[in-house]
């Protein structure tokens, strides 16, 4: 596992597996106090198929989001 600590942020790569298709997503930041994991559709197009629509908030702000389950996902 490799983190990287930058601008006063931890930064790494992730390998996610859906529907046994997998990708690595980089340059995410690790967020030890997030309810939720939140990715950009862009980066994780090449796996998803299809929308669950839920609403997402944040600290002052929610909004529509599309959420799927993974069936696996690791630091790499």
């Amino acid at each position: 596992m490799k983190l990287e600590y930058r601008n006063g942020l931890l930064f790494a790569s992730i390998d996610i597996v859906f529907r046994g298709r997998q990708i690595t997503v980089h340059d995410v930041i690790i967020d030890m106090g997030a309810a939720q994991t939140i990715l950009s559709a862009d980066a994780v197009d090449a796996v998803s198929n299809g929308a669950n629509p839920e609403t997402i908030g944040g600290i002052g702000d929610a909004g529509p989001s599309d959420t799927k389950g993974v069936d696996d996902a690791r630091i790499s």
